[in-house]
Formats: structure tokens, sequence, C-alpha cells
């Protein structure tokens, strides 16, 4: 045996046993021998468990029907043992990590032998917040997992504290499975109307009543409620009540209604798997299940409390059967690094395929491996490169994870060394770039010593980014921000070349990128890293889709993008696109461009490990650039053609500043105005739940009408807007004082 499974396998719970079963095929599916640890937890004694026990014993033969039913399911299905000796030893899914009641040591695998990999597959807390007077206990126990794997995108922020590995977000087992594997499993059941709703209520909420009635009169169908407490249909609307459903027939129910309405986790699970109107009753007090579940697919959940009602009936299901495919990929990916780590030796490691999610694009894994068994390819979702490994050429060295960015939970941080206001005293190089010019400047310095640099330009038509370096475009390429996340095919490789053949290098990128840079090549003499203070990385895709929505408008191809056009000056940009029809449309305020706006302002279109970043808190870079937009509370002169705050975060940085006063006028800055201008700039608010909702939208209805859905520009900003013209216009005495 290779992997066992520690779960809820034994609970006379329709969803508890039909997880354990879907985790153990879907391991066994991929070739590994798979077995269920049969581990019975004591559980705990409260007024709900009373309260179960009472009604099983009023419908008593009812729950011996039931019970048998379950029993002749796992006795089939489950292969149950009590071997501790395996090279793998899983925990999950479901709620085996509750911190409420017992919080039972046994699912954390404290009894797992120490030479066991020791893993969790979408495990779930089943509330939304780890009591603080257990959080302690929570990470003892978590320390000596080698792989964390949960069930909910909340559940990952919560325990991101308390474990500090890497952590993984995974679909239920009974997502893993398609309709037809699981109508074989279903067993007919007698005695329903040809035509009914299907409810599966753990608890009764408010809005339940009154949804089953609005959908009765829908649909005109019967009710059937499966009373899995034995207390639920004294509350809850129905015609028929079925209490001594096992696991196949509960699958029946599910496989043959016309609609679903759910309280459950996975009652809504399997709706989706078989293509039915969804109705999901959901907890705003209990976000982390049910709703987590419904974002992934974009389908909207009726709240506890709903009073209106519309029909669930134009769900994709397309689009959620290419989700859950991809879902399946992501897992299959899971276990078998999983199993590689049981074949490598103590020096080996697994290999990139397990970043997932939290990888930032910057590629230095492909230019890392030693058999090219890496490639980078673009993801569906947004278009964001993800790196996939060719198992076949994959040898386990590690030497992927030793260079990728995301390795550490959080990269080590460390205190500012200068800082500094700057802007170039070239006029021309001013004005090309978005801010004060320093790319161009330390730029300058390392040509004129006949070194490479190496920088973000557009792609042909404006159509994307993409790393270059000087050997082949132009400085003025490179110069100006791209609010697109590059491609950086063969950029680190490049990197790498140059500094064996002893030239100065200046890599300029993302936060990431440079750390990823940074592990690959090591810090040296010749190498000088650049980055700025970072809002995230936007999507091509929607890029893309924002190009094409601008010229539909002008009725031309685009020519040429400028995000923060300086031809009103610094502090008044705008974004600009010019067409081939000589056509220039000016958008003068970011939050009015549909695209800028979903990146800059609601931090929706960006890539997934953006929304969680550590590199804009600790940068790797020798020099950190940014806007000083401070400007107006300070003593320094202004230059309304741009400013920049640029900070000295090594040795190296700092003596690159001093160089700089060369072609720059430059300004030191307190300690403290750096470290407030940093703080406020590097951390926007960013919710990856808002995020994930946004490219779900974005699926179906396309990512311009997506962008509508979030913060569109409504009355106040364009009053605020014209106040601001207007004051430009008609300025008062002091504020041209100031200005002056």
């Amino acid at each position: 045996m290779i992997f066992n499974i520690i779960t809820f396998h034994d609970a006379l719970n329709h969803g508890a046993v039909l997880q354990a079963y879907a985790l153990q095929q879907f391991i066994e599916d991929l070739g590994y021998e798979t077995g269920i640890f049969d581990y019975r937890s004591p559980g705990t004694k409260n007024l709900k468990g009373q309260l179960i026990r009472i009604s099983r014993r009023m419908y008593r033969n009812a729950y011996m029907e039931k019970e048998r039913r379950f029993r002749e399911f796992a006795s089939e299905k489950l292969k149950l043992n009590l071997e501790k000796q395996v090279p793998v030893f899983l925990t999950g899914s479901d709620q085996v990590w509750n911190p409420t009641g017992r919080m039972d040591p046994a699912y954390f695998l404290s009894f797992v032998p120490q030479d066991s990999i020791k893993a969790s597959y979408a495990a779930s807390l089943g509330v939304q917040n780890i009591p603080e007077e257990r959080r302690e206990e929570f990470a003892r126990l978590l320390k000596h997992f080698d792989a964390v794997s949960v069930r909910e995108t909340s559940v990952k922020e919560e325990i991101r504290g308390l474990y500090d590995g890497h952590i993984e977000v995974h679909a239920d087992p009974v997502l893993l499975f398609d309709r037809d594997f699981w109508i074989r499993e279903a067993r007919k059941v007698e005695g329903l109307p040809e035509d009914y709703i299907f409810v599966y209520a753990l608890q009764p909420v408010k809005a339940l009543n009154r949804l089953i009635r609005w959908l009765q009169t829908e649909t005109g169908a019967k009710v059937v409620l499966i009373d899995e407490q034995g207390f639920i249909a004294w509350q809850v609307r129905h015609d028929i009540v079925k209490r001594n459903l096992g696991p196949r027939e509960f699958l029946w129910l599910i496989a043959h209604a016309r609609a679903v309405i759910s309280t459950s986790f996975h009652g809504a699970a399997f709706a989706l798997i078989f293509h039915k109107e969804l109705y999901p009753v959901m907890d705003p007090q209990k976000p982390s299940r049910i709703a987590n579940l419904m974002e992934m697919f974009g389908i909207p959940g009726v709240q506890k409390t709903a009073v209106h009602f519309h029909r669930a009936d134009t769900t994709d299901w397309e689009e959620v059967d290419r989700r859950l495919l991809l879902e399946r990929e992501r897992s299959r990916n899971y276990f078998e690094c999983l199993y590689l780590k049981t074949q490598l030796s103590s020096e080996r490691k697994a290999h990139i395929g397990q970043v997932s999610q939290d990888c930032t694009g910057c590629g230095c894994c492909v230019a890392a491996c030693p058999v090219q068994a890496i490639s980078m390819e673009r993801h569906p979702e947004g278009g964001f490169l993800y790196p996939k490994v060719k198992e076949t050429l994959c040898t386990g060295c590690g030497a992927c994870m030793d260079v990728c960015p995301v390795r550490e939970e959080k990269p080590p941080d460390h205190p500012v060394l200068a800082a500094a206001c700057a802007w170039h005293h070239d006029p021309r190089a001013l004005i090309r770039s978005t801010s004060g010019g320093v790319f161009r400047a330390l730029a300058e310095l390392v040509l004129s010593e006949g070194g490479v640099v190496f920088g973000v330009k557009y792609t042909e038509g404006y159509q994307g980014t993409v790393y270059t370096s000087s050997d082949e475009s132009r400085l003025e390429e490179m110069q100006g921000s791209k609010y697109i996340a590059p491609d950086p095919a063969g950029v680190a490789e490049k990197v790498k070349d140059a500094l064996s053949r002893k030239r100065l290098v200046l890599f300029s990128g993302a936060p990431c990128h440079v750390s990823g840079i940074l592990n690959l090549a090591g810090r040296q003499e010749h190498l000088i890293t650049c980055d700025f203070i970072c809002r995230g990385m936007p999507s091509p895709d929607a890029y893309q889709a924002h190009l094409k929505a601008m010229e539909r408008k002008a009725k031309s191809q685009i020519r040429k993008v400028e995000f923060r056009s300086k031809i009103d000056g610094w502090n008044r940009s705008k974004v600009r696109y010019h067409f081939g029809s000589g056509k220039t449309i000016n958008v003068r305020k970011g939050f009015r461009d549909s695209f800028y706006r979903s990146f800059a302002i609601t931090h929706v279109n960006v890539r997934e490990c953006c929304t969680d970043c550590h590199f804009s808190e600790a940068h790797a870079a020798d020099i950190t650039m940014g806007d000083y937009w401070n400007y107006r509370c300070s003593n320094i002169p202004k230059n309304h053609d741009g400013m920049s705050i640029v900070l000295a975060n090594t040795e190296q940085g700092r003596m690159l500043l001093e160089k700089l006063k060369q072609r720059m006028a430059v300004h030191p800055l307190p300690e403290k105005e750096a470290a407030a201008v940093l703080q406020k700039a590097a951390a926007p608010e960013r919710n990856r739940r808002e995020r994930n909702s946004y490219f779900s939208i974005a699926q179906r209805i396309g990512y311009e009408a997506a962008a509508g859905s979030f913060g569109s520009p409504g009355y106040i900003p364009n009053l605020l807007s014209k106040l601001q013209s207007a004051g430009r216009r008609f300025p008062c005495q002091n504020s041209a004082a100031r200005r002056s």
C-alpha cells in the first residue's frame, strides 16, 4: 500500500462517506494502492448530538435500514485497514481540522511514524476562524506535515501564519469524478414522483421554506426531503420525507431531481456534477464552505435571510465541466508529487508543479532545470503563464524548487539602507519615463560600462509584453510602465549567460521576478537588480479584450498604448490609446478606464499570487523605485515632469544611489518617510474572493463586462474628477503659491 487515508469514513453522513470513497478511488485510478485507515473518532457530546439520538429512537426502523445500507456500501467500496507503516499518510477531506470541540490529534497524523510522508488533502475547518486559545495547539499539530492541501481559500488564509510550508487549495474529492462515474454508483429509489425538487438541509434556515414554496409555485413539482438529522422534517416544508437512504440512494435522488435546494456542501457539489438547477442556501457567517464552492463556478447562492428569488436555470455547464477538469488535473499533480517524494532520496525534492496557484510566472524554474523538463504554458484563467512539467523527463532533482521565489512562505525582511527622491537631468529621458527616470539612469550607467540591461517591452502591435535586453531592443522600448504580466521566455537563461561571460548585468522586473533571478544566479558583483513598488500583474487576456473593445470604439487598430502619458504633466497623467487611423483616445482618470481600474483600483484582474504578495513587503532588489506622490507634503523642490522615490535595499544599492547623482537630481529622504511611502504604496487591499469572482464572471460574459461589475465609476468619482479639473483651470492663490 502506498497511500493510506484517515477521514470521516464511519459517519452516517452521505457526503462524508462518498468523499472518502472518491478520494480512495481517485488515487487508486492513478495507479497507487490506497486504503482507508479504520479509525473511529470518539466524537463529542452536545445538544445537537442528543437531539439526533432521540430522533433516531423515534424512527428506529428507518435508521436501522439506513445504517445497514451505509455498512453495505463501506464493506463493498472502502478498503479499510489499520496499517500505519505506509509511504504516504493522508488526512482529509471534510472537516477533519474543525477547531471546535475535541480537535482530534489523530486527524493531524499524530500517530503516523516519522519516516512516512504526512500530508492533507482538501482539509476543512468547518468554521470561519480558529479560536485564539487553540491557535498555538493548531500550529504545533501542523508543524510536522510535509504537504498541506485545504478545501477553501479562506482556510488557507486562516492557517497561513500557523504553518511555515507551502499550502495548496484543492477541490473536494467528490468533484474529482464526473456524473457518469457517480450514476453507476447510484441505486434506484422507489415511490418517487416523476417531477420533484430535492431538498437536502442539514439545518433549517429562515429562507428555506420561503424558497421551497416559491420554487414549487414556479415548477409545480413535489418536494422530496432527506432528513439526515431526524428532526429537520419537523421544520422544513416537504411532500415526501426520506430517512432510510444510504449513499447509493442519495446519489439517485440528486441525479433524477428537477432541482436541488441544499444547505450542505456535498449536496451542492453533487448537484453541480449532475448539472441540476441548484439553489445553495448559504450562511454569511460561514463563508468558507458552500460559498467558496459557488464562487469557484460563478454560481450565485441564496442568503439564509433572502426574501426574493430568481430561477437558476441558466448555468453554463460546459464552463463548470471545464473548471472541474482543471481541478482534477491539479489534484492529480499533487498526488504524483507526493508519490515522487517517496521515491527520492532525502536530498531530492518535488518539482515545481507543487507551487500551482502561488506561482509568480518568473520562469526561473525553466532555466534551472538540467533536463529541459519544464515549459511555461498559458493558463485558461486570465492567460497567465504557469510551469508545466514533463513527468517522463523529470528526475526529481529539485533544482526548480531551489530557485522558485515562493519556496519560502515569506522572503526575509531587511531595512532600507538609504532613500531619496530623484529625477533625471535629461528632459527627453524624463518625459519617456513613467515617473522620475530611475531605470533610464541605471541603464545608462550599466551600458556606459559595457554591460547589458534586461527589462520589459511591448510585443508587436502592443498585444502583450515580454522580457528583452539592450542587445536586442532599444532602451526607449523598455521605459515606461506596462501593466500586463510579461512573458519571461528565455530571459533567465540570457541573464545566466551574460553573467558567465563576466558582463555587468542590470535586471529590472517585478519584485517576485527579481527574487527568482537572485535565487538562480545568486548575488554577485556583476549583477544589479532593480524592482518597483508593485500593485500586481494584470491579466494578458483581460488586456487583449480591452484593446479589442477600444479598437471597436475607434473603428481602427491599436498603434500604441501609453498607460501613464505625461502629455499634461506627471501628476496629471492619463491613459492614451493611439490608432492606425490617426485617432487618439485619452482617458483622463484611471478609474474611467475599465482595464486600468480593474488593476490599480479594485485589484481584481491580477495574477492569483498577487492577492497575497509577500514580495511587496520585503524587496530583494538592490534598488526599488516608484512614484514619489508624497512630494505635496515635502520641502523638496518639485518637478512636475516626474519624481521618483528610490530605495537602496543593499550595500550595492547604496553605492548605486551615489553614482546616480551624476545623472539625476537626488534629494535624500528621512528613513521614516521612506518606510511610510513604501508601506502605503506596496500594500493595496486585495481580496482573493473578489478576484476569483471577477475571473468566474469574465469566463461567462467577457472581461470588459466583468470589469463593470467591480467598482465601475459612478457619480461621486466623476464629480470629484470635474472639481479637480476645475481647480486646475482656476487655481486659488494659495495653491498656485504651493506649486511654485
